[in-house]
Parts: structure tokens; sequence; C-alpha cells
């Protein structure tokens, strides 16, 4: 439909990786699904994440809105 916006949620799942966020392929799979569809990330909530993973995300925080921050979720075991 024109002018339609689809939301999008997505769900991964770092099974407790242990050094960092793969945050070239979480960029590179939402900028995708940004170009191949006429939608925008609504929440992405990473499980099984570690502290570091948290640190990491938290660093990069400074460099983004904090509606951006605010879509992204972390939740451990």
């Amino acid at each position: 439909m024109p002018g339609h916006i689809e939301f999008y949620y997505f769900i991964i799942d770092l099974n407790e990786l242990l050094l960092s966020l793969p945050l070239t392929a979480l960029s590179k799979i939402v900028g995708e699904t940004t170009e191949a569809y006429n939608s925008c990330l609504d929440k992405m909530f990473i499980v099984n994440c570690t502290t570091f993973s948290k640190w990491i995300f938290h660093r990069v925080t400074s460099f983004v809105s904090e509606e951006t921050t605010n879509k992204f979720k972390f939740y451990t075991k």
C-alpha cells in the first residue's frame, strides 16, 4: 500500500557471545530490511547477552539519539 510504513521487531539471540556484539551484522540486517521494505525498526530485543556486550552498547549510545537507543532492549539469562 503506497505511503504505508511497517514497523518491525527483531529478536536476536547472542547465545552469550563473549567478546562483543556483532554490530556490523546487526547494522546490515536493519539497513537491508529498511531498504527492501517500506519499514522501520520499532524494537530490537537482544537476548542471552553478556555484561560486556551491554557495556559496549552503552558506549555506542553516546553517538546516537535517545529515540534510537530506546529501541534496543537487552536481556540476560
